[in-house]
């Protein structure tokens, strides 16, 4: 077996079945739960010309919870190996240090990629509010949630993307210290100076 896929196993196993994993998992899906709650007020206050979609990605509460997933999915990945003193003993079995890296890399970008599974059943959702309207109050366009599926595909493969770089962003903090917090520190002001440009 490759070492890169045994590193990723042992580490995606980590996320999975600890309770670490479970409560990221956790505070990401509600704030999700917050930010889709405050659109669809939004929506029931006045008809909206922009698309569900729009709302949920361009409110603060989304840029608040994505920019903070980073620090805490790759603080540990490095820097906790460095702490306990395994990352020497890793790096003195035949392992070269970019099977290492990649390994912990995957691992916390298939975590990030799990966290918003969930999301994609927000357009199974709005197609059965939409059968709900129709059933109970009959077919009244202001009422049918708008969204197409193109615009969750772009939206999804952007986030897919975005979450690709700033996961990498992690790591390379994560390796350049001992410490966690200080990893996850300099993760949140990368991304923030790196956010701020964009």
């Amino acid at each position: 077996m490759s070492p890169v896929l045994t590193i990723f196993r042992k580490e995606l196993r980590s996320y999975v079945m600890t309770p670490y994993g479970w409560v990221i998992l956790a505070f990401v899906m509600a704030l999700q739960s917050v930010s889709l709650s405050g659109t669809l007020k939004a929506f029931q206050l006045a008809p909206q010309k922009e698309g569900i979609l729009f709302f949920i990605l361009h409110s603060p509460m989304f840029w608040f919870y994505f920019l903070f997933i980073f620090p805490l999915l790759t603080m540990r990945s490095l820097a906790e190996e460095e702490k306990t003193g395994t990352l020497e003993s890793l790096l003195t079995t035949p392992i070269k240090t970019w099977q290492v890296v990649l390994g912990k890399y995957f691992s916390a970008y298939a975590f990030y990629i799990i966290l918003w599974l969930p999301m994609l059943l927000y357009p199974i959702l709005a197609d059965w509010s939409n059968l709900i309207v129709q059933w109970i109050y009959g077919y009244d366009a202001g009422m049918v949630l708008p969204y197409r599926l193109a615009d969750w595909a772009g939206a999804y493969a952007i986030l897919l993307l975005v979450g690709a770089w700033f996961t990498a962003i992690g790591i390379f903090a994560s390796s350049m210290t001992g410490s966690q917090i200080i990893s996850g520190i300099i993760t949140i002001g990368l991304l923030v100076l790196i956010s701020s440009w964009v």
